[in-house]
């Protein structure tokens, strides 16, 4: 990474940040930052960096993470992204079996004492579709975390 590496070669330079930050025209906090990771220079100040400390950009802009290292890095950040859609799923289907069985166990289909709601509200396919909002959209936003993982 950039700020690691421009300490290294700040370092290995025999050069304080003080100094590296007075060659390049910025304050010593602002190097710092980018030592730090915060922050970083525009191309020009990189460039400018890279002359000071005597490395070529390239060096200094390169991730030196070896291969084992940054596959790791895939594989969890893929697992974490699998347990997450898992729990999407798993909260999908609890959520709309609940959401089917209150709809079946609602005491409006056996009203005695006049009218059912469900005929004064449309009918029962007009409450199947009120009762299956709130599964459906746990199943849209089940989709639309599929696609924010990338998965």
């Amino acid at each position: 990474m950039f700020a690691d590496n421009l300490k290294k070669y700040r370092e290995e330079a025999g050069l304080t940040q003080a100094e590296v930050a007075e060659r390049v025209g910025v304050v010593r906090q602002t190097l710092s930052k980018w030592e730090n990771g915060s922050s970083c220079p525009d191309i020009r100040t990189a460039v400018v960096l890279s002359h000071t400390l005597q490395v070529p950009l390239e060096t200094l802009l390169a991730d030196e993470r070896d291969e084992n290292e940054q596959v790791t890095h895939i594989k969890k950040d893929l697992r974490r992204k699998k347990l997450v859609f898992g729990t999407l799923c798993a909260c999908s289907i609890f959520v709309f079996i609940v959401s089917v069985i209150l709809f079946y166990n609602m005491s409006i289909f056996s009203d005695e004492y006049g009218p059912s709601p469900d005929l004064v509200c449309g009918g029962e396919g007009y409450l199947l579709l009120d009762w299956l909002r709130l599964p459906l959209s746990g199943i849209v936003a089940l989709i639309s975390g599929a696609k924010y993982l990338e998965l």
